[in-house]
Protein backbone atom coordinates (compact mmCIF):
# COMPACT_ATOMS: atom_id res chain seq x y z
CA UNK A 1 0.00 0.00 0.00
CA UNK A 2 1.40 3.37 -1.02
CA UNK A 3 0.92 6.15 1.53
CA UNK A 4 0.62 9.65 0.11
CA UNK A 5 2.05 12.68 1.85
CA UNK A 6 -1.51 13.80 2.64
CA UNK A 7 -2.29 10.48 4.28
CA UNK A 8 0.95 10.54 6.24
CA UNK A 9 0.26 14.02 7.61
CA UNK A 10 -3.35 13.12 8.38
CA UNK A 11 -2.28 10.04 10.31
CA UNK A 12 0.44 11.89 12.20
CA UNK A 13 -1.83 14.76 13.18
CA UNK A 14 -4.88 12.68 13.99
CA UNK A 15 -3.18 9.92 15.93
CA UNK A 16 -0.87 12.05 18.03
CA UNK A 17 -3.37 13.69 20.41
CA UNK A 18 -5.19 10.47 21.07
CA UNK A 19 -2.27 8.28 22.06
CA UNK A 20 -3.23 8.82 25.69
CA UNK A 21 -5.17 5.99 27.29
CA UNK A 22 -8.88 6.67 27.65
CA UNK A 23 -9.82 6.68 31.34
CA UNK A 24 -13.52 6.47 30.50
CA UNK A 25 -14.90 9.02 32.92
CA UNK A 26 -13.97 12.13 34.85
CA UNK A 27 -13.47 11.89 38.61
CA UNK A 28 -16.53 12.97 40.59
CA UNK A 29 -14.70 16.04 41.90
CA UNK A 30 -13.61 17.26 38.43
CA UNK A 31 -14.50 20.90 37.74
CA UNK A 32 -14.35 22.64 34.35
CA UNK A 33 -11.48 25.10 33.94
CA UNK A 34 -12.40 28.72 33.26
CA UNK A 35 -11.81 30.10 29.78
CA UNK A 36 -8.94 32.17 31.21
CA UNK A 37 -7.30 29.07 32.69
CA UNK A 38 -7.58 27.28 29.34
CA UNK A 39 -6.04 30.26 27.52
CA UNK A 40 -3.15 30.26 30.01
CA UNK A 41 -2.47 26.62 29.12
CA UNK A 42 -1.86 27.45 25.45
CA UNK A 43 -1.13 31.11 24.67
CA UNK A 44 2.54 31.79 24.05
CA UNK A 45 3.37 28.12 24.55
CA UNK A 46 4.15 25.15 22.35
CA UNK A 47 2.14 21.95 22.08
CA UNK A 48 4.30 19.03 20.91
CA UNK A 49 3.42 15.53 19.78
CA UNK A 50 5.81 12.77 18.73
CA UNK A 51 4.80 10.64 15.78
CA UNK A 52 7.16 9.82 12.91
CA UNK A 53 9.05 12.92 13.99
CA UNK A 54 7.80 15.91 15.93
CA UNK A 55 4.66 17.97 15.43
CA UNK A 56 4.57 21.42 17.03
CA UNK A 57 1.80 23.98 17.47
CA UNK A 58 2.08 27.43 18.98
CA UNK A 59 -0.84 29.72 19.82
CA UNK A 60 -0.51 33.51 19.70
CA UNK A 61 -2.48 35.94 21.89
CA UNK A 62 -4.37 37.25 18.84
CA UNK A 63 -6.02 33.87 18.13
CA UNK A 64 -3.59 32.58 15.51
CA UNK A 65 -2.06 29.12 15.30
CA UNK A 66 1.26 28.19 13.72
CA UNK A 67 2.28 24.59 13.15
CA UNK A 68 5.39 22.71 12.09
CA UNK A 69 5.94 19.01 11.46
CA UNK A 70 9.52 17.75 11.40
CA UNK A 71 9.25 14.28 9.92
CA UNK A 72 11.88 11.62 10.52
CA UNK A 73 12.54 11.47 6.77
CA UNK A 74 13.80 15.08 6.87
CA UNK A 75 10.76 16.74 5.33
CA UNK A 76 8.89 19.61 6.95
CA UNK A 77 5.26 20.62 6.75
CA UNK A 78 3.73 23.82 8.05
CA UNK A 79 0.32 24.89 9.25
CA UNK A 80 -1.49 28.08 9.97
CA UNK A 81 -4.90 28.62 11.45
CA UNK A 82 -6.86 29.98 14.38
CA UNK A 83 -7.86 28.99 17.89
CA UNK A 84 -10.80 29.81 20.19
CA UNK A 85 -11.88 29.14 23.76
CA UNK A 86 -15.51 28.89 24.83
CA UNK A 87 -15.89 28.21 28.55
CA UNK A 88 -13.54 25.23 29.15
CA UNK A 89 -13.39 24.09 25.50
CA UNK A 90 -10.30 24.82 23.41
CA UNK A 91 -10.68 24.46 19.63
CA UNK A 92 -8.31 25.10 16.79
CA UNK A 93 -8.39 24.99 13.02
CA UNK A 94 -5.19 24.19 11.16
CA UNK A 95 -4.45 24.12 7.45
CA UNK A 96 -1.42 21.89 6.82
CA UNK A 97 0.73 22.58 3.78
CA UNK A 98 3.44 20.55 2.09
CA UNK A 99 6.89 21.90 1.27
CA UNK A 100 5.56 23.58 -1.89
CA UNK A 101 2.92 25.48 0.09
CA UNK A 102 0.02 23.38 -1.22
CA UNK A 103 -2.77 22.76 1.29
CA UNK A 104 -2.88 19.01 1.97
CA UNK A 105 -4.91 18.56 5.15
CA UNK A 106 -7.22 20.52 7.43
CA UNK A 107 -7.56 19.58 11.10
CA UNK A 108 -10.03 21.07 13.61
CA UNK A 109 -10.14 19.41 17.05
CA UNK A 110 -11.81 20.59 20.25
CA UNK A 111 -10.91 19.52 23.78
CA UNK A 112 -12.65 20.28 27.07
CA UNK A 113 -10.45 20.81 30.15
CA UNK A 114 -11.17 19.88 33.77
CA UNK A 115 -9.30 19.85 37.08
CA UNK A 116 -9.62 17.29 39.87
CA UNK A 117 -7.28 18.23 42.69
CA UNK A 118 -3.95 19.03 41.02
CA UNK A 119 -4.61 16.82 37.99
CA UNK A 120 -5.76 18.23 34.65
CA UNK A 121 -8.13 16.11 32.60
CA UNK A 122 -8.92 16.42 28.90
CA UNK A 123 -11.98 15.24 26.99
CA UNK A 124 -11.95 14.97 23.20
CA UNK A 125 -15.07 16.87 22.23
CA UNK A 126 -14.84 16.91 18.43
CA UNK A 127 -12.51 16.89 15.48
CA UNK A 128 -10.82 13.66 16.43
CA UNK A 129 -11.47 10.38 14.63
CA UNK A 130 -14.88 9.09 15.80
CA UNK A 131 -13.40 6.21 17.76
CA UNK A 132 -11.68 8.75 20.06
CA UNK A 133 -14.51 11.28 20.42
CA UNK A 134 -15.45 11.44 24.08
CA UNK A 135 -12.17 9.97 25.32
CA UNK A 136 -11.16 11.33 28.71
CA UNK A 137 -7.55 11.24 29.88
CA UNK A 138 -4.76 12.94 31.79
CA UNK A 139 -1.33 13.82 30.43
CA UNK A 140 -2.24 16.26 27.65
CA UNK A 141 -0.81 19.17 29.66
CA UNK A 142 2.59 17.40 29.63
CA UNK A 143 2.71 18.02 25.87
CA UNK A 144 2.62 21.80 26.45
CA UNK A 145 5.84 23.70 27.16
CA UNK A 146 6.72 27.33 27.76
CA UNK A 147 7.62 29.54 24.85
CA UNK A 148 7.10 29.61 21.11
CA UNK A 149 9.20 26.91 19.44
CA UNK A 150 7.59 27.39 16.03
CA UNK A 151 7.70 30.99 14.74
CA UNK A 152 11.48 31.37 14.30
CA UNK A 153 11.74 27.95 12.68
CA UNK A 154 8.99 28.85 10.21
CA UNK A 155 10.84 32.03 9.23
CA UNK A 156 14.00 29.98 8.65
CA UNK A 157 12.18 27.37 6.56
CA UNK A 158 10.51 30.02 4.41
CA UNK A 159 13.88 31.70 3.85
CA UNK A 160 15.20 28.43 2.44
Amino acid sequence: MKITITTAIALAVLVSPVLAKNSGKLPENAKPLTSEEVKQLYVGKTLKYKDNGNIYYTFTPDGKLLGLADKTNGTHHTADGTWTVNDNVFCFQSDWKDQTGKSVFKYSPCQAWFRAGKTLWTKNVSGVDDQYAGDIYTGEAKNISKGDQVSKRLVGLKAQ
